[in-house]
Parts: structure tokens; C-alpha cells; sequence
């Protein structure tokens, strides 16, 4: 499972908003890539665990970050 790439752009965007004074909107197309690269993150945790284990290790974990809710 290729993790790295979107787990270093979680990391880098989250110091960037953080760091930088940046419009609203930005910081909003920075919210929508994280949501992205950390679904990608979770699917690929998911196929690796499935493959690996033949089972669903995170499905509650899965499910319970379906639940929540991003304020724009």
C-alpha cells in the first residue's frame, strides 16, 4: 500500500494552514485534498489489511470517520 505520498501531504497541508495566513477559500481547497488523501490513506490501510489478514481490521474505524463532519 503506497501510504506515503498522501500521508506527507496530510502532513505538509496541515503545517501550511497552520503556518500561513491564508483566505478562507484556500484554506478550504486545502480541507477537500486532506478529506481526499485521507480517504486514499484509509482505502489503502483497508486493501492492505484485507489482503493481508483476509479480514477487516479497521471497519469501525472506517465507519466511524465516515461520521464525521468537516466544518467549512
Amino acid at each position: 500500500a503506497n501510504l506515503r505520498q498522501p500521508a506527507t501531504f496530510v502532513k505538509q497541508a496541515a503545517y501550511h494552514i497552520k503556518d500561513k495566513k491564508l483566505s478562507q477559500e484556500s484554506v478550504n481547497k486545502y480541507l477537500e485534498r486532506i478529506i481526499s488523501a485521507s480517504e486514499d490513506i484509509l482505502s489503502n490501510v483497508q486493501k492492505f489489511e484485507t489482503e493481508t489478514t483476509g479480514r477487516k481490521i479497521l471497519s469501525s474505524f472506517h465507519e466511524a470517520a465516515e461520521k464525521v463532519e468537516v466544518k467549512k
